[in-house]
C-alpha cells in the first residue's frame, strides 16, 4: 500500500503496464465509438440492426479491451 502512496502522478504514468493501459483504452473507447460505422460500411446499408452480429462483435471486443486495460493499469 504505502508503494502506491510514495509513486507521484508522473511517475506512475511512465511505467509501462500504466502506458500500455491508457493504450488498449483509447483503441477500445474508439472502436466502441465507431463500431457503428464500422458496420455500415462492411455491409453496406444506411441503417444498421442494433442485433447485428458484426456490430455486437465489435462492441464486444471494444468492452474486452476496456477492461484489459483497466486490469494492466491495475497490475504492477
Amino acid at each position: 500500500m504505502s508503494l502506491l502512496l510514495d509513486n507521484n502522478i508522473l511517475n506512475r504514468l511512465t511505467q509501462t503496464n500504466v502506458l500500455v493501459g491508457i493504450i488498449l483504452l483509447v483503441i477500445g473507447i474508439v472502436l466502441a465509438c465507431l463500431a457503428g460505422f464500422i458496420t455500415k460500411k462492411v455491409r453496406k446499408v444506411e441503417k444498421i440492426n442494433t442485433s447485428d452480429k458484426l456490430y455486437l462483435i465489435l462492441k464486444a471486443f471494444a468492452l474486452l479491451l476496456v477492461m484489459t486495460a483497466l486490469i494492466a493499469m491495475i497490475i504492477q
